[in-house]
């Protein structure tokens, strides 16, 4: 509903009051005394229950609108209404009493049932009272519509709903297509019977057609409502022995036919009877002449949805990985609303409420990157308690930085130093003492442009931030989830594009012979992809070890750290050939 239409409502409904009673004003009362200081569970209490009935609870425009019947000579109708906290169903912000609305000109209106028309910007009710104008004395529906400010005569519906029986406990629904009501008329299955009429294109309703064996039994079926989704609730006396109407739910097959009737549980139905209701959202308003009362029949709230249990549990196939942490319950907006510690048996469970988006957030006190994060909606089902399992499988003790992100060239064409300035610097200086670029063996190296030099500052900070990466994983070796004996691997992959090298192409870089990276190549040798690969490999792992030694955590543990370069050759991705010369740095965690 937009914001238009919710203050036209409200204009409305300051102006006009809605009787809620259905035609069951004949309620038994099966205790008299007044609110206890404990009532029974869900009843609404003092504020809205008196020792008198309280009948038919009606929500619209978040207002409960109910009728108390007293049990004077004249069993006089009060029609009241109740603002509900939108914070707590529980509250209400005020409570008033309606006199004064047209329906009242009829002999024993009922509470009506609201449609209102958008394009029209009309709100129509449908209501039940006795029909004297043509002498019945016998209830029928009515139907009356307010717009500006006015409301029109009820006019009483054609025999395709009417009949010279008993009409009553009609239900519109939301969208203005269908009305259902409870009839005794000739050829139903015994007592009330549940209808429905559908509303034809020029306005008229359909002949009313019985919901037949499924929904309706020869005992009082009545009461109908049908939610948002399709699902049809209504009362009846007629599944079981005793005397007492229960509350039925039943769900949409088609479009006028529903399955096979489920009664609702506890608390919703009781040993007593449970009668008219409305649903509102996830919460159920009922009548119902339950002991421990206010008085006669009083107004229930309860949840409609059984409760929903989350739980799951965190594990690992890492055996260097601990599951300590701890998992946050958030709402939907991110909001926290619980947390649990996670131990040694990994399990968490919290209590959430049905029908709501939630985010299970996960993360790990040793390692402060495993974080996982899942969103859950948990299902409304009336009858038995959900449970959500949720399971977290933490992945490998492994973590890569993905240098291919950087949306630029990490090398020159041909070339196995990282492009920063220094290393452009120095190329560039080989080139002008004609150390490269003059014959067969070095034409594959491309000449460090300016456009390389504006790359310069985005590479470098991709190398400072890949040392800072493996510094943080140095630092977590300082906690208490290590025992000392466990080894850091640092892997990194180097890649090349597609281009071939020239039968004489060359290495004709220095010598190396590395053995704390553990790697070795002498001058001359013949040049090709995967050996440019290695090379661009090389070369990343001691930039980065020489910004690692200025951390002093690494001096103290680099007896620990394993260096693994692998030139990967080829990268047969589908991007373009700058930016298939990259690297990729990948830290793992391993027992010794």
């Amino acid at each position: 509903m937009n914001n238009n239409s919710t203050k036209y409502f409200r204009i409305l409904l300051l102006s006009i009051s809605l009787i809620l009673i259905d035609g069951c004003a004949s309620a038994k009362k099966k205790n008299s005394n007044q609110c206890s200081d404990s009532p029974a569970t869900g009843n609404l209490g003092s504020y809205i229950n008196s020792q008198f009935d309280e009948l038919n609870p009606v929500i619209y425009d978040n207002t409960l609108f109910y009728l108390t019947q007293t049990n004077d000579a004249k069993q006089t109708l009060l029609l009241n209404s109740a603002n509900i906290d939108k914070r707590s169903t529980d509250n209400f912000l005020s409570k008033r009493e309606i006199k004064d609305y047209p329906i009242f000109l009829l002999n024993s209106p009922s509470c009506p049932s609201f449609y209102f028309d958008f394009q029209l910007k009309e709100l129509n009710i449908y209501f039940s009272a006795i029909n004297i104008v043509n002498k019945k004395k016998n209830r029928d529906i009515f139907t009356s519509k307010f717009s500006s400010y006015t409301w029109s005569i009820p006019l009483v519906l054609n025999s395709n709903v009417n009949s010279e029986s008993y009409e009553a406990q009609q239900f519109i629904t939301e969208d203005g297509k269908y009305l259902l009501f409870a009839s005794d008329k000739e050829g139903g299955f015994g007592g009330l019977d549940i209808y429905i009429s559908k509303k034809e294109n020029d306005g008229s309703w359909s002949k009313a057609v019985n919901l037949g064996p499924e929904i309706n039994t020869p005992k009082e079926d009545g009461f109908p409502f049908v939610s948002k989704d399709g699902s049809l609730y209504f009362s009846s006396n007629g599944y079981k022995l005793e005397k007492d109407f229960d509350i039925f739910k039943a769900n949409k097959l088609s479009e006028m036919q529903w399955t096979k009737p489920i009664k609702m549980s506890l608390p919703i139905n009781s040993d007593n009877d449970d009668i008219s209701f409305s649903i509102n959202e996830k919460n159920i308003y009922l009548s119902s002449n339950r002991p421990n009362g206010c008085g006669g029949y009083d107004i229930y709230r309860f949840e409609l949805c059984a409760p929903v249990v989350l739980s799951g549990k965190i594990t690992t196939k890492d055996e260097t990985v601990q599951i300590d942490g701890n998992v946050e319950l958030l709402d939907k907006n991110g909001n926290l609303i619980d947390k649990a510690i996670i131990s040694e048996s990994g399990r968490y469970t919290f209590s959430v409420k049905a029908g709501e988006e939630y985010k299970i957030k996960y993360q790990n006190n040793c390692e402060k990157d495993f974080i996982s994060t899942q969103t859950i909606i948990s299902p409304c089902d009336e009858n038995s308690t959900i449970q959500i399992v949720s399971n977290i499988v933490l992945p490998e003790n492994i973590k890569e930085f993905m240098f291919e992100e950087i949306d630029v060239p990490f090398f020159l064409s041909g070339y196995y130093e990282p492009i920063t300035t220094k290393n452009l610097d120095d190329l560039k200086l080989k080139f002008s003492y004609n150390i490269i670029g003059l014959n067969e063996n070095t034409k594959y190296i491309e000449y460090p442009s300016k456009e390389y030099y504006d790359y310069a500052p985005i590479i470098e900070n991709a190398l400072i931030n890949a040392t800072k990466f493996i510094n943080n994983k140095i630092d977590n070796f300082k906690n208490v989830c290590y025992k000392g004996t466990e080894k850091i691997i640092i892997k990194v992959i180097g890649f090349s594009d597609p281009r071939k090298f020239s039968d004489n192409a060359i290495y004709i870089g220095g010598n190396i012979n590395d053995s704390n990276i553990g790697f070795s190549i002498s001058t001359g040798v013949k040049m090709s992809n995967s050996l440019l690969s290695t090379l661009r490999s090389y070369h990343t792992a001691k930039y980065i070890e020489n910004e690692l030694i200025k951390n002093l955590s690494y001096e103290k543990i680099k007896d620990r750290i394993i260096w693994q370069i692998d030139g990967n050759g080829i990268d047969d991705s589908e991007k373009q050939n700058e930016f298939k010369r990259r690297v990729s740095v990948k830290i793992s965690v391993v027992k010794n």
